[in-house]
């Protein structure tokens, strides 16, 4: 999070490439990555994250030889593994969104894992992407 406002790490992928990027509007983001691209983007996943997470991320997609160019990376290996299985978490993301937003502005930080990801659409953390790549 950045101040009292909610961060996501997204996935955005495009002809076989994707972006790993960080953003509070992944939408508006992902809006505007596509007025500069000639394919459409589509986001493909995101989870809850900040710039620290990102460059974690960013450093084991690049280990993992699937660095492409910028934040750009290869939808291959592990890097499309992650984005399968965080595929049945990502397709509520305005809901999820919002739901993040309102638990987060009344301090509720939920402790069941069915509270967190997949019953609620609550976008997965660092720590369920670590378990998985």
């Amino acid at each position: 999070m950045r101040g009292n406002k909610i961060s996501f790490v997204y996935f955005a992928t495009c002809e076989g490439f994707t972006k790993i990027g960080v953003a509070q509007d992944v939408s508006t983001r992902i809006r505007i990555i596509g007025t500069s691209c000639p394919w459409p983007v589509t986001r493909e996943a995101h989870i809850l994250g900040n710039e620290q997470d990102e460059a974690l991320l960013h450093g084991f997609f690049r280990s993992e030889k699937l660095h492409h160019r910028n934040e750009w990376f290869r939808r291959e290996g592990k890097l499309a593994e992650l984005l399968d299985a965080l595929a049945p978490y990502s397709h509520s993301f305005t809901a999820a969104t919002a739901m993040a937003e309102h638990w987060w502005a009344n301090a509720y930080h939920p402790t069941r894992e069915k509270d967190r990801i997949g019953t609620r659409g609550w976008p997965p953390t660092m720590e369920e992407v670590a378990a998985i790549i």
